[in-house]
Parts: structure tokens; sequence; C-alpha cells
């Protein structure tokens, strides 16, 4: 239901049919580096790793409760429950390059594959290119 209902989303975020930035499409020139994907923001609006005052919608009752069975399961604490959240939709073969997320971003982060299995990799010495990458620790998710 979560994956219907984040692809209605992105119908209507491609048709501007969403408030504010609550819906990006990929910018052309990040298309042809495979380094795209379509993104839906709630609860607060980042861009270039920054928090920006920019109107996009509310977190969606269905994604809230995402964040609650992450709290039903023990993977988070209560007082941790999500008030925000950003949905990437990557095309086969699309990646995201190694970066650090702002500080001002409350933690814990929660990352979580919907689709497929996929792996991310954390540490301060990451090497690699072109979305084949190498660390201290690679999580499958």
């Amino acid at each position: 239901r979560v994956v219907n209902f984040v692809d209605f989303l992105l119908q209507k975020g491609a048709k501007k049919k969403l408030p504010g930035k609550t819906y990006s499409a990929p910018p052309p020139k990040w298309v042809g580096k495979r380094q795209s994907r379509q993104m839906l923001q709630f609860g607060a609006y980042t861009h270039a790793n920054r928090v920006q005052m920019t109107p996009v919608m509310d977190m969606p009752p269905q994604l809230r409760k995402v964040s609650d069975r992450l709290i039903e399961f023990g993977i988070l604490e209560a007082s941790e429950e999500a008030d925000s959240c950003c949905v990437n939709v990557y095309e086969a073969g699309h990646w995201l390059p190694p970066h650090v997320d702002n500080i001002a971003f409350v933690r814990p982060f929660v990352t979580v594959s919907l689709c497929s299995k996929q792996s991310a990799v954390f540490g301060e010495n990451i090497i690699g290119n072109n979305g084949t990458w190498e660390g201290p620790v690679r999580v499958q998710m």
C-alpha cells in the first residue's frame, strides 16, 4: 500500500499537483550521470543538505504508519517518532554519492528500502565512483 501511495503522489507531483516543493524531479545534469531520483518531501524541505522554509505537505498517515511500525518493532523509541520524511525513488542503476547529512538534522536517521535489496556504505574513508562504493561498514537493507 505504501508503494502504491508513493507512486500516486509521484504522478501528482510530476503534474505539479502537490503543494509547494513536496515533489522534485531529478535535475537533467544528474540524470546523465545516473545520480538522479524523484523525491517527495514531507514535513520539511531540504535543498543542498540544508532545511529551507519552503512549503511541503505534512507527513501523510500512510507514512506515519511506517514510523509507528518501527516503534512497534523496537527499532525506534516512542520519543523518536518521525515528523518528517524524504522519499527517494531511484531508477535501476541510479545511485547517491557519498555525503554527510547536515548536523542540524535531528537523529536518528532511518533508511528503509521498500522495493529492492540495497546496501548502504558508511565510514569516513569511502572510496569508489559511479555508484560503486567501498567503506568500513556496509549494511544490507
